[in-house]
């Protein structure tokens, strides 16, 4: 499968998406929950490529919707459904996807270098997703689409991996859960602030945890103090920590 012909299609899907998003807020209320729940997902997904119960397109797609989701569900849970309905947080969403095509290189390079081996099943299991129930209607939404496809560099992604091949398993499971589970903190923050602008916020500090964790980025963000609301980035954004960073927003 590739990226633009992917991309194409996910704004004619957006509805569902979206009610997909809302229902794993509402079911996984908190972040720790969902982080959680997208990491069993994770771990699913990869068992089943693992042992040949799902068809590599099929597990590109399904990744895919499931990074969509869970950002849109992250950013649900930090804003609400107003934050979650916008036109930019609907395209934020799908930022990291040329990021997932490369890593999806990355899997095949390991799989056909011998790196990593499949197992011997023949069965395949199809997995939900929210493609599989996803509305054919064709929405108004081609402006959003373009916007989306003019953002994201597509160029020659399909041919390009990463930096590193994973080796085992245990190191796909891991990379996948930097896209399904570790971001949605950040999503729950980009939601929270959305909200608070939306309320009359004016300024806003980004507040590091200063452990040995956190990268040079975050601790130079948070000695910036109060800042005009919307000059800070979130936490995940503007910081080589990316999914990693635990930052966290106040408000004034």
């Amino acid at each position: 499968m590739e990226l633009l012909n992917y991309v194409g299609q996910v704004t004619k899907r957006r509805a569902r998406f979206e009610e997909r998003a809302q229902e794993l807020a509402y079911e996984f209320s908190d972040v720790d929950s969902m982080e959680e729940e997208m990491k069993d997902v994770s771990a699913g997904l990869v068992y089943r490529l693992e042992n040949d119960k799902i068809r590599f397109t099929e597990f590109q797609r399904v990744v895919a919707d499931d990074t969509i989701t869970s950002a849109l569900a992250g950013i649900h849970l930090g804003g609400g459904k107003k934050a979650m309905k916008k036109d930019a947080a609907f395209s934020a969403s799908t930022k990291s996807l040329p990021y997932l095509w490369r890593f999806y290189n990355d899997i095949q390079e390991g799989m056909g270098s011998g790196r990593i081996v499949q197992g011997s099943s023949n069965e395949k299991e199809i997995i939900k997703s929210p493609s599989r129930y996803a509305s054919r209607q064709v929405l108004a939404e081609d402006d959003l689409a373009q916007g989306i496809l003019d953002d994201m560099p597509t160029r020659d992604v399909d041919k390009t991996t990463g930096k590193q091949i994973p080796a085992t398993w245990g190191g796909v499971q891991s990379r996948l859960d930097r896209y399904l589970a570790f971001p949605i903190f950040g999503w729950s923050q980009y939601g929270e602030m959305d909200t608070k602008r939306t309320l009359g916020f004016r300024e806003a500090r980004r507040v590091a945890r200063l452990d040995r964790k956190c990268c040079e980025d975050c601790v130079q963000l948070s000695s910036m103090g109060w800042s005009p609301m919307g000059l800070l980035p979130p936490p995940g954004q503007g910081c080589r920590c990316h999914d990693r960073c635990r930052c966290y927003m106040d408000y004034r």
